[in-house]
């Protein structure tokens, strides 16, 4: 990962907006500029225009992660939400993206909480849908992949905290559909460690959780009319006798990203946490 020094803040106009290191600024002010760009030390960067991935409410810190962030100066102290989407189509229309994207985004906002939004990889997915962005959720594609997203998602957020002059004071990972089920595996795998765990609308019990897992909070939350709840059941039920503390909800809704699921994962981890 290339260290982050210089902050371009792209607002369709013919100048950027510098952010210094350490510099404090609105987050309301940089969520409506556009867009982040990244340079290697000692280099100037060039702003870019958006993202692909990127939509309205979110800034792009590269072609692959968005970042939604809550109103208010930076520096103030918050939980850094990073979150795993469910299976999203290669091309355009993506109505599944723009949804995701948009519930976080507003939950960032409402709650006071930064999120980070990486994209999947495609030739992963499941079957019927192996070229969508998904998450590796299979024993091969998990394998390959899974090290190097965790390495990068801290990666990025010890580079906000730096350059942003952010202090999150927690670190939460959070995932719907795919997402979930991917976040699953990492957590009882013990491939990353972090204060509290969410599976939406996902989630399931992949073999036996490794001693040395950490057993943050954990909610599992599913929809009623969801044909994978039977999935999130299992999983808090295994989660329960393995000494994890574990919140189950369940919702009245159906598959996906929801603002329920959201509003419940903030509740529930500031009571877990405090």
């Amino acid at each position: 990962m290339r260290v982050l020094a210089t902050v371009l803040l792209a607002c369709g106009c013919k100048e950027s907006a510098t952010v210094p290191v350490g510099a404090s600024a609105s987050a309301g002010a940089i969520a409506s500029a556009g867009a982040i760009a990244i340079a290697p030390a000692g280099k100037t960067a060039t702003a870019l225009a958006g993202s692909e991935w990127c939509s309205e409410g979110t800034v792009a810190l590269s072609e692959d992660v968005c970042v939604a962030l809550p109103e208010g100066a930076i520096g103030k102290s918050v939980p850094l939400l990073i979150y795993l989407h469910g299976i999203i189509p290669p091309k355009p229309p993506q109505p599944q993206k723009s949804k995701v994207l948009g519930i976080v985004a507003a939950a960032a906002k409402k709650h006071g909480f930064v999120a980070l939004l990486p994209r999947g990889i495609r030739g992963i997915g499941p079957p019927a849908y192996v070229d969508w962005y998904a998450w590796p959720t299979s024993g091969g594609a998990y394998k390959k992949h899974a090290a190097g997203m965790v390495t990068n998602w801290l990666e990025l957020r010890a580079n906000l905290e730096s350059r942003l002059d952010y202090r999150f004071s927690r670190v939460w990972l959070a995932g719907s559909s795919n997402g979930a089920y991917f976040l699953s595996i990492l957590a009882l795998r013990g491939d990353i460690s972090v204060d509290a765990f969410a599976a939406l609308s996902g989630g399931a019990r992949v073999g036996t959780a490794r001693p040395d897992a950490t057993k943050s909070p954990f909610l599992v939350a599913y929809g009623s009319y969801d044909s994978t709840k039977t999935d999130g059941k299992g999983l808090a039920a295994y989660l329960k006798s393995a000494g994890w503390p574990v919140t189950e909800r369940e919702h009245r809704v159906d598959h996906g990203a929801k603002a329920e699921y959201l509003d419940d994962m903030v509740e529930t981890f500031k009571r877990a946490l405090e």
